[in-house]
C-alpha cells in the first residue's frame, strides 16, 4: 500500500520579515497536502526564526490545526527560535483529530505502515562528530534507529533530521552526518546552495532538502539558496 507523507521545513516565519509571503507559501504547502490527502505531515525544524511572537505562534497552531485533521504530524526541533528550550510544545498542546508528535530528542516514532526515525538539531554541534567521524552519542542513536527499523519489516523506513548530512555544504558550521538505512530521507538546516547532493546515495534511498524560503546571512545571498 502506497504511502503519502508532505515534508517541508526552514519556513522562519518571522512577523517583522516577509511574513505574508512566508505564511501564504505555508497555507500553499498544507492546502496541496490536504489536496493529496497525504497519510503524515513532517515539519522539519526552524518554523520560527526566532522566539516566536504570539502572531507567529496563532498561525502557526492554526495550520497544524488543519494538518492534524487529516493526519499525523511530526515537528521537529531546529537551531532556530528557541525551539530546543521549549517553543515548541505549545504546538504539541493543538488538538486535531490525529496526534502532534513533538520531537527535540531522538524519536522513534511508528505509525501504522510507516516507522519514522527523527533527529532534531543537535544540542551540541561535537555530538553528531562529521562526516568522517560521527560522534559516539550520533552513532549509537543511528545504531539504534537501524535496529528498530530492522525490527519492521515490510513497512516504510523515513528519516527526518534538521541537520546536515555528508557532502552537503553549510554555511555556519553545521555539523555533517551519516545517515541510517532508509527509503526516505529529509534533512533540514540547509541555505547554501548545494552541488548535486544526492541525499538518497547515503543509504540506497530517496532524499529531499528542506532549505529557508527567505536568505537568512550575507553569506546565503551570495551563495543563493535551495528552496526543497
Amino acid at each position: 500500500m502506497p504511502l503519502r507523507f508532505a515534508h517541508a521545513g526552514d519556513f522562519h516565519l518571522d512577523e517583522d520579515r516577509y511574513f505574508t509571503d512566508t505564511a501564504q507559501c505555508l497555507e500553499w504547502f498544507v492546502a496541496d497536502a490536504i489536496r493529496a490527502s497525504v497519510d503524515l505531515f513532517v515539519i522539519n525544524g526552524d518554523l520560527t526564526t526566532y522566539k516566536a511572537t504570539i502572531r507567529e505562534r496563532n498561525f502557526w497552531v492554526d495550520r497544524l490545526v488543519e494538518t492534524a485533521n487529516l493526519a499525523p504530524v511530526i515537528l521537529v526541533a531546529g537551531n532556530h527560535g528557541a525551539e530546543l528550550e521549549g517553543d515548541l510544545y505549545v504546538f504539541g498542546r493543538a488538538r486535531g483529530a490525529h496526534p502532534i508528535y513533538v520531537c527535540t530528542e531522538p524519536e522513534f516514532i511508528e505509525l501504522g505502515k510507516a516507522a519514522v526515525a527523527v533527529f532534531p538539531y543537535p544540542r551540541k554541534a561535537v555530538m553528531a562528530g562529521n562526516e568522517h567521524s560521527p560522534g559516539g552519542t550520533f552513532a549509537r542513536q543511528l545504531d539504534e534507529f537501524n535496529r528498530r527499523f530492522d525490527q519492521r519489516s515490510g513497512c516504510y523506513k523515513l528519516f527526518f533530521g534538521h541537520l546536515g548530512v555528508a557532502s552537503a555544504r553549510v554555511s555556519s558550521g553545521q555539523p555533517l552526518v551519516g545517515l541510517p538505512d532508509f527509503q526516505y530521507a529529509g534533512a533540514g538546516s540547509v541555505s547554501c546552495a548545494q552541488d548535486g547532493v544526492a541525499l538518497g546515495d547515503e543509504a540506497g534511498g530517496v532524499g529531499g532538502m528542506d532549505g529557508s524560503l527567505q536568505a537568512a546571512s550575507l553569506a546565503d545571498l551570495k551563495e543563493g539558496l535551495i528552496n526543497g
